[in-house]
């Protein structure tokens, strides 16, 4: 039940927002969207996986994914001054979304301005919490292709040295 109250006071309050703080119009892409985009590196592909809440197209051409969040949000966790933030456990949401921004970028590469944030439905009346690198909420190709070289490859190249030294050690 209470569930149901926090998912219908979110809907409510997510139709005003659409109705009066909208500056443009937007199409949902996708609801519940399963993301997957491969990296290569030089060991071979890995797939990064996820699913978007909600994939939105806006006027002006630019990708947005909203994520809808029934616990607590910090909003210090959706804010890095640089991507080397992104590393730290604190910064865990923030992490999330910017792989989410990664991974639509590579199955969009039509599209050059990309939005990603955080809906907490236990605040229904709140703004979305926008991921912000360096306080730009509007990311661009430029931004993504620093992800994916400065943190997700230097992280999962950290993740497959462990497991083929654990394989090693195996052998």
């Amino acid at each position: 039940q209470m569930a149901l109250h926090m998912a219908q006071a979110w809907a409510e309050a997510e139709g005003q927002r659409n109705e009066d703080d909208r500056d443009q119009t937007f199409e949902v892409l996708g609801v519940e969207e399963p993301l997957e985009a491969p990296l290569a590196l030089d060991f071979g592909v890995v797939p990064l996986k996820g699913a978007a809440d909600r994939i939105e197209r806006w006027a002006d051409g630019r990708l947005v994914v909203v994520d809808l969040k029934t616990g607590t949000v910090d909003e210090a966790s959706t804010r890095c001054k640089s991507l080397d933030e992104l590393k730290k456990p604190s910064k865990a949401k923030g992490f999330q979304l910017m792989t989410y921004a990664w991974m639509l970028g590579q199955l969009h590469p039509e599209a050059v301005e990309f939005q990603v944030g955080i809906s907490p439905m236990r605040r229904p009346h709140d703004p979305v919490l926008w991921f912000a690198l360096n306080k730009r909420i509007l990311l661009n190709r430029a931004d993504l292709d620093a992800f994916e070289h400065e943190v997700l490859r230097p992280l999962i190249g950290e993740i497959a040295a462990f497991f083929q030294g654990e394989r090693a050690s195996h052998e």
